[in-house]
C-alpha cells in the first residue's frame, strides 16, 4: 500500500494548511525497576511493564505511600498512574492478607483498561481482585447467592467500583449496618483510591469528598486515600481536607504526561491568497 502525505495530497487540490509537529514527551525515569517492587512480576511474559523503569513520579509516589501518606498524583493520560498506586497495594497485600483497598472509577466500563492491568498485576502475586457494581452484585447474587457474595468480598482485598455503588452501600451502611455488603471491608479498610477526578463536575466531587469522610469515619483504621488526575487547580486544598479527615499528611506528586510524536494539520481554504 503507497502512502502519501496529508499534506502533498492537501496541496494539490489547492488547500492552504498549517502544519505543526508535537514533540514526543516521556517522563524521566529512576533507576529502579518494577521487578525490584514486584519480584512475581518476573514469572509471567504477559506483564510489558516487568523490566521497565519506574518514571520519577511513579516512585516518588510509591515511596510517599510507603510513608503512610496521603498523595494527589496530578499527570497525564498514559503516564502510568494505576501502577504508582498498585505496586504499593500488592507490596503491602502480599505481605499481609488483611490489608483492604478500594478503587473508584466514574464507571468501570470506562476503566476496562486499567482494571485489567490491576487484575493482571494483582494474578501474579496472589492477589484476590473483585469489580462490584450494582449489575455485577445481581450477577453474582444470581450465581452464587448473597451469602456467597459476602464471601467472595471477605476473601478479596482490592475492591473495584463506582461512586454509584459506593454511595448506595453507604446509606445502606448508615440505615442498617448489617444489611451493607460492604460494611465488614469498610471497617478493615487500608486504602482508597479516587481515579480520574477530573472526569467528575463540582457537585460530584462535592459527594466524593463526602464518601470520602465517612469512610473514614467507618474504618476501624483511618484509611490512606490517593487521589489520581491529569489536572487540579487547587491541590493543597484537597490535600488540607484529606489531613483534616485522616490525619494523615499528604503530599501532591506531579509528572509529565507520555505521548508519541503527534503531527497536526489543520486545513483553512482553498487559494487563500486569492481571497
Amino acid at each position: 500500500m503507497k502512502i502519501t502525505d496529508s499534506r502533498i495530497a492537501l496541496g494539490a487540490l489547492g488547500y492552504d494548511i498549517v502544519y505543526e509537529i508535537e514533540p514526543a514527551m516521556e517522563p524521566d525515569r529512576v533507576n529502579v525497576m518494577f521487578t525490584d517492587i514486584i519480584p512475581e512480576f518476573k514469572n509471567t511474559g504477559s506483564i510489558s511493564i516487568a523490566s521497565s523503569r519506574l518514571y520519577v513520579h511513579q516512585y516518588r509516589a510509591y515511596k510517599e505511600l510507603l510513608r503512610g501518606k496521603n498523595v494527589i498524583l496530578r499527570s497525564g493520560t498514559g503516564s502510568g498512574k494505576t501502577e504508582a498506586w498498585t505496586i504499593y497495594f500488592l507490596q503491602k497485600a502480599r505481605s499481609d492478607k488483611g490489608f483492604k483497598a478500594i478503587a473508584v472509577y466514574p464507571t468501570l466500563a470506562l476503566a476496562n483498561d486499567q482494571i485489567r492491568r490491576i487484575t493482571l498485576y494483582a494474578e501474579a502475586v496472589g492477589v484476590e481482585v473483585l469489580q462490584l457494581d450494582a449489575p455485577r452484585r445481581d450477577r453474582y447474587a444470581r450465581e452464587i447467592g448473597m451469602k456467597g457474595l459476602r464471601e467472595r468480598i471477605s476473601r478479596a482485598q482490592l475492591i473495584v467500583t463506582n461512586p454509584a455503588f459506593l454511595l448506595h452501600e453507604i446509606k445502606k451502611y448508615i440505615v442498617k449496618q448489617s444489611s451493607s455488603l460492604l460494611e465488614p471491608f469498610l471497617r478493615q479498610l487500608n486504602l482508597l483510591v479516587i481515579d480520574e477526578l477530573d472526569f467528575y463536575g463540582p457537585r460530584s466531587i462535592a459527594l466524593l469528598m463526602a464518601l470520602i469522610e465517612i469512610i473514614a469515619l467507618t474504618s476501624n483504621i483511618k484509611p490512606q486515600v490517593t487521589i489520581l488526575t491529569a489536572t487540579l487547580a487547587n491541590p493543597d486544598d484537597l490535600g488540607r481536607y484529606l489531613k483534616d479527615i485522616t490525619g494523615r499528611e499528604y503530599v501532591v506528586v506531579d509528572g509529565k504526561p507520555f505521548h508519541v510524536e503527534n503531527h497536526l494539520i489543520i486545513v483553512l481554504d482553498k487559494e487563500l491568497d486569492k481571497v
